[in-house]
């Protein structure tokens, strides 16, 4: 059977001042699968560019948020259930950072450990 067990992080990135920037959450580890049930991200320094959140990596994301235009240390944040899978991440990727802003990430929900949950428990 399998187990819920509660994930939960915060954590934050300085920018490189690039096109753009990114902040992501460690990839799924192979045996779990993460159910995200809320997220946040804030860009703590100042007012830039859209930020576009996404599952996936920065490779090959699939978007699934934009805010066009965020102020400063304005919080962007969404309630929407993702699933991430082994090897995903969570991320976001902001366009027009300078170089140390400090991006901020939260995340909550919970990962499961050994399969897929029947949809019966």
């Amino acid at each position: 059977m399998s187990k819920r067990m509660p994930i939960r992080d915060d954590f934050s990135v300085k920018a490189s001042g690039g096109d753009y920037d990114y902040i992501e959450t460690k990839p799924v580890p192979p045996g779990e699968i993460w159910c995200i049930q809320g997220h946040s991200f804030e860009n703590e320094t100042g007012a830039r560019g859209t930020a576009r959140g996404y599952r996936g990596d920065q490779r090959s994301p699939a978007f699934i948020w934009e805010e066009p235009s965020l102020a400063a240390d304005e919080l962007a944040w969404s309630e929407r259930i993702i699933y991430l899978i082994e090897g995903e991440r969570l991320g976001v990727r902001q366009a027009s950072c300078t170089l140390n802003d400090v991006l901020r990430l939260t995340y909550d929900g919970y990962k499961v450990i050994g399969r897929y949950i029947d949809e019966g428990e």
